[in-house]
């Protein structure tokens, strides 16, 4: 059984990278159309690899609550980051096109590094200038008819003691300016796919589950905590309702300022 964990590691591995090399030259060839249309073709070749290869290793995505996102709208998208697996999930189940917001470190990372380039907006949190610029990538997009989506942990919640960590306040000052509804939902069982982030990976099922978006027209900075703790309660909350590992985790009430 050992054996075999690692033999469908690296046929998992093998498949991954041979479809994002694959993905390299769709998206080179895409640069060849209007930035609309470019995009759009990354992002259903996105759609279609991270399924064709859930197909073909095991892996099974389940949805509820997409029903509630209007595929004629744009949106801030929000989730929990628990696993380097959130990529994956993330292009298999938001029902609308969307750019992810990505730090500038991620350019670094072999083939998705290149793959992200020509589909993420990049920000450098510590410059405000790059952080007004990937504002305006946003609302260009959106104007466009394509989502983004960002995790408001910043990082990823390694040891999941906990079902959330506290949000920052970026995903949801962007949705402001914006004034984009923010979608949240909630990814459950990515872990099960790489335990601890090591190998060897196991075939796995990821639940995804959307709550219905929260409009943000007419919001101003002043709303940005209470904003920050809505979503914070719901995606909880979620959590808790879904995910057998926090069936007994109490419901946070008192919220910490944001940072």
């Amino acid at each position: 059984m050992f054996i075999l964990r690692y033999l469908y590691t690296i046929w998992a591995a093998l498949l991954f990278f041979f479809l994002g090399t694959i993905g390299m030259l769709v998206f080179t060839i895409a640069g060849l159309f209007p930035k609309k249309t470019a995009l759009r073709i990354c992002l259903t070749y996105n759609w279609l690899w991270v399924h064709a290869w859930g197909l073909l290793t095991g892996v099974r995505y389940r949805i509820s609550g997409a029903e509630h996102i209007d595929r004629n709208k744009a949106y801030v998208f929000v989730a929990n980051h628990g696993s380097m697996s959130d990529a994956i999930t993330t292009n298999a189940s938001i029902p609308v096109p969307f750019a992810p917001m990505a730090k500038k470190e991620v350019r670094k990372i072999p083939v998705l590094g290149y793959l992200f380039s020509k589909v993420a907006v990049f920000v450098d949190r510590s410059n405000p200038e790059s952080r007004k610029s990937s504002l305006a990538a946003i609302i260009d997009l959106a104007e466009k008819g394509i989502s983004t989506l960002l995790f408001p942990e910043g990082t990823r919640n390694r040891t999941g003691a906990i079902p959330l960590q506290t949000f920052k306040a970026g995903a949801f000052v962007t949705a402001i300016e914006t004034q984009l509804p923010i979608a949240p939902f909630v990814i459950i069982g990515a872990r099960q796919l790489l335990p601890n982030e090591k190998p060897p990976m196991h075939p796995t099922t990821f639940t995804i589950v959307f709550a219905p978006p929260i409009d943000t027209k007419g919001m101003t900075e002043n709303d940005v905590d209470r904003l920050r703790n809505e979503v914070f309660v719901v995606m909880e909350r979620l959590l808790i309702t879904h995910d057998p590992q926090y069936k007994n985790f109490p419901p946070t009430t008192t919220l910490t300022p944001t940072t």
